[in-house]
């Protein structure tokens, strides 16, 4: 999942917008069930933290607002618990900043 995001990423500035939506739109499922282990007992935190980090750039283009705030603050709330994490939470926190910004101009 990790690598499958960090492609969606890399390719996203450069593929076909219909053509990126289709590849990584349906993988929101396995997304959150890879989320879901990652942030569970037993799971791996910081493979979270990244894989949330790579998806930013999927939540924002599906315009997943809710669901992103949600991943991110999780997400947010391991950092915590993991070293070396100050570049992951300043991603996670740019996008939360964004997600809240986009979720007021919505009201």
């Amino acid at each position: 999942m990790l690598a499958s995001f960090r492609q969606a990423e890399a390719e996203w500035a450069t593929a076909d917008n219909g053509l990126w939506h289709a590849r990584y739109g349906e993988r929101i499922g396995d997304l959150r069930k890879a989320l879901d282990w990652c942030f569970s007992d037993g799971g791996d935190a910081s493979l979270g933290i990244d894989l949330a980090v790579s998806a930013i750039r999927f939540w924002d283009e599906q315009s997943s607002i809710f669901e992103q705030l949600f991943q991110i603050e999780r997400a947010m709330t391991h950092c915590t618990s993991v070293a070396d994490a100050s570049e992951q939470m300043a991603a996670l926190a740019t996008s939360r900043a964004w997600a809240m910004t986009m979720l007021e101009g919505s009201r």
